[in-house]
């Protein structure tokens, strides 16, 4: 791109050069030399001169006597893009509007038509220890409280210089408090590194009180101050007892959080609502997206089958009391058994091994088959009468 250009060079007076900011000069080479140079004591608002052979005066500001003729020229320069062309080849960002939107321009501008602008410096305002808001124009390791040019950041600091001190806290790591007009909310988001304060200069923001939380890690449930990773937390609170009573009623999720890590599907439901259904949780790794205060968590129990044999049936009570193993030679076990609806117990007295009788097991009341005592009844504790599907 060359900074001048003979189309811009005038030699008669027009009506739309008033105004306007331009070149002055007797003879082409000085007004080529003029432009190329960028000497700006000769460029200057261009008015109509008296003299028609010297058409061009300097504005009416820079004139001392209108009538000397040393301040008319001959030629005036006047390209509307100069001071968009010189500064493209200074290096500077050349933007053009598109709407509401400045838009840089990559490569070369045309300059045809649209309106354009020198990219305007970005100034950015963080939060120093010492000096609290302060203006730099290169990103530090701070975070950046506002972007701008630097009137914009004299404005936003102005604003908020009542919340520097909680801006020096919050760029120490403390967890930092907005009040919404009925109680304080931690200005937190667990996808936010170090938070998210918005910092609006009319919302009342604090430093949060310590806080306690319940932690899972290792296999166990702690409290602590300064949890590792905060995806690992359960619960959190400012009362210290709190987190100690919600360590207390929590130690079963232990097991629940272990297992859900190894890809046991985790279940959960609303403490105290009968109806409320039991529904699976996608994902169990970021705890703190939880709620372990208002909701009861479990392993998704295995879907459950009759026994195939009856010699199943007694290798599982077996399993279940490992002392009747140890019965007499020549002896049954003693296998007490409960209707679900009858609310009875019996004892298993028969045992059929071969297929060819019609059912599996009897008691004193009747025969049954093994699907029966599935679907019928439960052994005493309350557990299935039958196996893990699969097995």
């Amino acid at each position: 791109m060359e900074l001048y250009d003979s189309k811009y060079v005038y030699f008669d007076w027009d009506d739309n050069l008033k105004g306007k900011k331009g070149f002055f000069a007797d003879n082409i080479n000085d007004l080529k030399q003029d432009v190329k140079d960028n000497r700006l004591s000769w460029y200057k608002k261009i008015c109509h001169g008296n003299n028609s052979n010297y058409p061009f005066r300097f504005d009416e500001d820079d004139v001392i006597d209108e009538n000397d003729s040393s301040y008319s020229f001959r030629f005036c320069y006047y390209d509307p893009y100069y001071e968009f062309r010189r500064a493209y080849l200074e290096g500077k960002q050349i933007q053009f509007k598109d709407g509401d939107n400045w838009i840089d321009i990559d490569g070369e501008p045309c300059f045809i038509g649209d309106e354009y602008r020198i990219k305007p410096e970005e100034y950015y305002v963080e939060c120093d220890d010492a000096l609290g808001f302060v203006i730099i124009t290169k990103r530090g390791k701070g975070h950046c409280y506002w972007t701008g040019t630097r009137d914009d950041c004299l404005t936003w600091i102005e604003k908020h210089k009542h919340l520097e001190d909680i801006a020096k806290a919050y760029e120490k790591g403390k967890m930092i408090q907005f009040f919404d007009g009925k109680e304080w909310k931690d200005c937190w988001n667990p996808k936010v590194p170090k938070g998210s304060p918005l910092w609006e200069a009319d919302v009342s923001y604090r430093v949060a009180p310590d806080i306690w939380y319940a932690v899972y890690n290792d296999n166990n449930i702690y409290k602590t101050k300064s949890p590792d990773d905060m995806s690992d937390v359960l619960f959190g609170s400012n009362n210290e007892k709190e987190i100690d009573l919600f360590i207390d009623n929590h130690i079963y999720l232990e097991e629940i959080i272990k297992a859900g890590r190894k890809g046991k599907t985790i279940q959960f439901k609303e403490f105290g609502v009968s109806n409320d259904p039991w529904r699976e949780i996608t994902g169990f790794n970021d705890l703190s997206l939880h709620d372990f205060v208002h909701y009861e968590y479990r392993i998704q129990p295995e879907k459950r089958v009759p026994f195939d044999t009856v010699q199943e049936l007694i290798d599982a009570w077996d399993n279940k009391y490992p002392q009747n193993k140890n019965r007499p030679e020549g002896t049954m076990p003693l296998i007490w058994i409960k209707h679900k609806e009858k609310n009875r117990v019996y004892l298993i007295t028969d045992f059929l091994f071969d297929k060819a009788f019609t059912c599996d097991v009897g008691t004193e009341d009747e025969n049954l088959r093994l699907t029966e005592l599935f679907e019928n009844f439960t052994f005493l504790d309350g557990s299935v009468i039958g196996k893990v599907k699969g097995e």
